[in-house]
């Protein structure tokens, strides 16, 4: 979230890659390394969503409307 606010855009993990020709080491290493990233993406959205209701809240109306206003606002 921290990364993300730095940038002042969305700023998202890189997927785990899995090698070619794995061995099936290298396949449990992928799925845990997979499993650890959705986890890590799904818990970023969420605070980042969290975040925006905090400073939404924090600001008035007129703010609001321009935020609103934005063309990247969605």
């Amino acid at each position: 979230m921290v990364v993300c606010l730095r940038a002042e855009e969305y700023v998202d993990a890189e997927a785990p890659v899995m090698p070619s020709d794995p061995s099936e080491n290298d396949k449990y290493v992928w799925e845990y390394e997979m499993a650890d990233y959705l986890k890590s993406k799904k818990v970023l959205k969420e605070n980042l969503q969290s975040l925006y209701t905090v400073i939404m809240s924090l600001c008035n109306t007129e703010v609001k409307s321009q935020v609103r206003a934005l063309e990247e606002y969605r």
